[in-house]
């Protein structure tokens, strides 16, 4: 393998190109799995490449490679000339896994995705509620407003019991910017409604 020592630039670049023709001519022929694996060795040569991250991630997309795809897209979301279509891209991924990795990061970028105003944040709906689906608390409020137990719900809305989902950024941000259609979100909804109008604590 050639090493790259500091000083080469025109040997890195020579590479960098080299590795990416090859990933694209594969893609144009349909072998997936070579472009993949050239992006792979082109992303991995060249870390700060945030463009080669994303091709890398659209190609690990392409192959149903779900996990391999968001992690190589978390590497591309912040870069200006790629921002956009990383986190579109990082989008989709979060809609095809299920379960969600249990990431302080990737909540992190969730969060982030509601601030921006390019994205169809109907999108994040399925993510937001598989995060959501993972909290305890949060099936436990589920099932008392399935079972119509306001007064155990108020309670433990009262004692701070639910505070790690009410006060939840993503929660929230999900409350005011997306339209939820399932049938036991809004059947909670509609409990919290009722508690905090009489008086339960927001």
């Amino acid at each position: 393998a050639l090493a790259l020592e500091p000083g080469m630039e025109p040997a890195a670049s020579l590479l960098k190109t080299l590795l990416s023709n090859q990933a694209t001519a594969a893609r144009r022929r349909g072998d997936i799995a070579a472009a993949a694996a050239a992006y792979r060795d082109a992303a991995a040569c060249f870390p700060d490449d945030t463009a080669l991250q994303l091709e890398q991630a659209r190609a690990l997309h392409a192959l149903g490679d779900h996990h391999g795809a968001l992690q190589a897209v978390m590497l591309a979301l912040h870069a200006e000339d790629t921002a956009l279509p990383a986190r579109q891209l990082f989008v989709r991924l979060l809609g095809r896994l299920s379960p969600l990795p249990a990431d302080p990061a990737l909540l992190q970028e969730v969060e982030r995705c509601f601030d921006c105003t390019a994205l169809d944040l109907q999108q994040l709906n399925r993510p937001v509620m598989k995060i959501l689906d993972a909290m305890p608390r949060f099936r436990e409020m589920l099932s008392l407003a399935a079972g119509r137990d306001l007064d155990a719900l108020g309670k433990g809305i009262e004692a701070g019991r639910y505070d790690d989902v009410l006060l939840n950024p993503i929660f929230r941000k999900a409350l005011r910017k997306t339209l939820f259609c399932d049938a036991a979100f809004e059947t909670l909804l509609r409990a919290l409604r009722s508690l905090f109008l009489h008086g339960a604590r927001t």
